[in-house]
């Protein structure tokens, strides 16, 4: 009789630590964010539109998914708000740098200067100013228009026939522009400008 080796699996030598997974990974989804340039400016430069498009596109839906599992695993930190403020202006400064070096970038001037003067003023408000508040729903309204808006504009698609994607882009980018006019003056006068969207979408308890 031959005796039967014995097999051991792989979940024996391997142990996942979920309570570990659950911390660090909305902090991992925000550093992808942060390391936006490294990805985001080779493809570019390449001339790789959609791949960049892609990238960009996935790299904002990061916005999302990192505070989403931290709010669903209860693992929320005023650390981890802090670096996703940071994160999230990485991705918006360089796609909105990448938008002003497109060419007719003058149509990008002041819808630019209101957006880095909306991004300026929550950063002095939350980090400078030590003001650790919740984000009010219209800016999280305005942040569904601003990224696919700025992906959208920063590349130029007329070298390849699509230059309705530029056109929608701007559309959005100007609503952008209103929603943060909006936001910044709710972030500098809660007490008088009103946060309509929260009657329509209530925070839960």
């Amino acid at each position: 009789m031959v005796d039967t080796p014995n097999i051991r699996l792989p979940s024996r030598f391997f142990k996942v630590d979920w309570a570990v997974v659950r911390r660090f990974t909305p902090t991992a989804l925000t550093a992808i964010r942060f390391l936006s340039p490294v990805y985001l400016v080779p493809p570019l430069l390449a001339g790789g539109l959609f791949l960049f498009m892609i990238l960009a596109s996935l790299a904002a839906l990061t916005d999302w998914l990192d505070g989403y599992l931290a709010r669903k695993w209860g693992v929320v930190t005023d650390r981890g708000a802090e670096l996703d403020i940071y994160a999230d202006k990485v991705l918006c400064g360089l796609l909105l740098g990448v938008g002003l070096a497109s060419p007719d970038n003058w149509s990008h001037i002041v819808p630019t200067f209101v957006l880095c003067l909306y991004h300026g003023t929550v950063i002095v408000k939350r980090v400078a100013g030590e003001t650790f508040f919740t984000s009010t729903r219209i800016a999280k309204i305005k942040m569904f228009f601003e990224m696919p808006s700025l992906i959208m504009v920063s590349t130029y698609m007329d070298a390849i026939g699509l230059e309705w994607v530029n056109e929608l882009g701007m559309w959005f980018l100007f609503v952008t522009t209103g929603l943060a006019c909006w936001s910044m003056l709710r972030y500098l006068y809660p007490e008088q400008i009103p946060d309509w969207p929260e009657r329509l979408w209530p925070r839960k308890a």
